[in-house]
């Protein structure tokens, strides 16, 4: 039994795993805890606030995380183009941090009557965004123990800090994005800075040829032009599960805000795990060795039924813990929105284990038209229905979601002619 356990969590996709659930166990006490120190009134700032965060942090990377692992193992040129494209990036949000240009991103998200401060946002999401980019090349590198020791340090550091807060007499915005999203990943962005400028150096060294210089012009386009489509599918898709904040951000609805928003950081945990995933399957398979892929397949959908009544499972426990835990000035809605949410978003993962191949297939378009159709409908939804009917609406929108997943995985298996 000793060796049996050894050999599971000496596995690659283990420690992987491991990661993941130490990252977001982080994540989860941040947003567990966190709301037990606030107000209705400053949960529902944070609740927005934490939103625009999200969706900053999926339109400013640009899809560049996905198009390097489907490109580095075809082209070796893929590692230049990608640190290239990651310094651009994060260039321009150190000039929007210190310029009127970050108080014009964050118009959109109608945050104008919040007390955050600008820069220490940009900071923030410019953390977050040094996080995501750092772990994809550590996962092509297959540095997977160092992807857990980074996780369990980010763990530990948010796990003091929260201590620090849970002793301030007012709790500020402000004091929450420093303590639990710009300080704990300030090791992780020294090692992405520091790996970015050794590349940029070397690469100073190797394109000084016409030669060289055409093959990372001619890379450079194909990848942007991946990234581009992945970042329309990204943001698409984001904005279909969080353009309710934004609305109730508008509409000034403070308690629905605090309830939804207390809700929804269960939401930030699951993304994280269904992003890890899928991230690690595209470096994992391509569409050459579609033996391995259909291997997968047998593998996972013949437990699909046993995982969905997990999920289910799971969903009713956490939504039972909610309502025994949650803050008391929360509403009987908050849990129901959990268990609402936490099915949708547990099927949606489990739906995201067939659909990472659309980006390995190269179904770009469709996954376009697909999420493009979910936030129409979420927008109608959310803007007629929801404020009438609260829960009706929030089952409406996760429905949505919902097919729209189930029917690009249906999708690809007929194109694999797996059913």
């Amino acid at each position: 039994m000793r060796q049996k356990l050894l050999s599971l969590f000496s596995s690659d996709q283990s420690i992987f795993l491991l990661a993941n659930i130490v990252f977001s166990a982080s994540t989860y006490l941040v947003m567990l805890l966190v709301p037990y120190m606030l107000t209705v009134e400053s949960m529902a700032e944070f609740s927005s606030v934490y939103n625009a965060l999200i969706l900053l942090l999926g339109i400013f990377e640009f899809g560049i995380p996905i198009s390097f692992l489907r490109f580095y193992q075809m082209y070796k040129i893929t590692y230049l183009i990608n640190t290239v494209l990651q310094m651009t990036i994060l260039i321009t949000l150190v000039i929007a941090t210190f310029t009127p240009i970050g108080s014009l991103l964050l118009k959109g998200f109608h945050l104008g009557q919040s007390t955050i401060s600008i820069p220490l946002f940009f900071i923030a999401l410019i953390t977050q965004v040094g996080w995501s980019f750092s772990r994809n090349i550590l996962l092509t590198e297959r540095r997977f123990t160092y992807i857990f020791i980074l996780s369990g340090l980010i763990l530990l550091i948010r796990g003091i800090l929260l201590g620090y807060l849970f002793f301030q007499e007012t709790l500020f915005i402000n004091s929450i994005l420093i303590t639990m999203f710009i300080i704990p990943f300030i090791p992780v962005f020294y090692i992405l800075l520091t790996n970015g400028i050794e590349i940029i150096t070397q690469l100073n060294n190797t394109i000084n040829y016409n030669r060289t210089k055409k093959i990372f012009m001619f890379y450079l386009k194909r990848f942007i032009k991946f990234s581009f489509m992945t970042f329309i599918i990204g943001v698409l898709y984001v904005f279909s599960g969080r353009y309710l904040i934004i609305y109730l951000t508008e509409m000034h609805q403070i308690a629905m805000l605090a309830d939804l928003g207390y809700a929804m950081t269960f939401l930030g945990i699951m993304s994280i795990a269904s992003a890890s995933f899928r991230t690690f399957f595209v470096a994992k398979f391509h569409l050459g060795d579609k033996s391995s892929i259909i291997l997968h397949l047998d593998q996972y959908i013949g437990q699909m039924k046993l995982f969905v009544f997990y999920a289910i499972t799971i969903a009713a426990l956490l939504s039972a813990m909610v309502y025994l835990i949650m803050p008391n000035y929360l509403s009987i809605n908050a849990p129901i929105f959990v268990f609402i949410m936490t099915v949708t978003y547990g099927i949606i993962f489990l739906m995201s284990l067939i659909t990472f191949l659309a980006r390995t297939m190269n179904y770009n378009t469709l996954e376009i038209s697909i999420n493009l159709i979910r936030l129409i409908m979420t927008v109608i939804i959310t803007r007629f229905i929801f404020l009438e009917n609260p829960l009706l609406g929030f089952l409406l929108i996760n429905l949505v979601l919902l097919l729209g997943e189930v029917f690009l995985a249906k999708i690809i298996l007929k194109r694999l002619h797996y059913v």
